[in-house]
């Protein structure tokens, strides 16, 4: 943890969408070409290149998702890459409607605010 001063929502977005541009475009080490294939396969990495980005601000929380997936938090709000303006519950991502049932159920029983009911 550092020193960073909390982000603005605004500059979380705008850290979101630098990343990913940097992921989708500019990196050869990475076959993701929209925020899709970025949150099915390079979430995690992902989530740390916005931390980075942001100076790792104490405010902000990362979770996993056992190997499923991985995102920030930050005042209430959720982000990965398909949703760089952030949603109220990680349940509210799509990628839960495209991973298998057993996936889902290892997620939720790796990480308990998947479990909390959406505000």
């Amino acid at each position: 943890m550092t020193d960073t001063p909390p982000p603005e929502p605004q500059e979380i977005t705008e850290a979101i969408q630098s990343v990913l541009y940097e992921f989708t475009q500019e990196r050869d080490d990475i076959t993701a070409n929209d925020p899709i294939t970025v949150n099915s396969g390079y979430c995690r990495e992902f989530a740390e290149e916005v931390l980075d980005y942001l100076g790792y601000p104490s405010e902000i929380t990362q979770y996993d998702a056992w190997y499923v997936h991985s995102w920030i938090e930050f005042d209430g709000q959720h982000y990965d890459a398909e949703h760089p303006r952030g949603v109220k519950h990680p349940r509210e991502f799509p990628i839960w409607e495209r991973v298998t049932a057993d996936e889902y159920e290892m997620a939720v029983s790796d990480c308990d605010i998947l479990n909390q009911k959406t505000p």
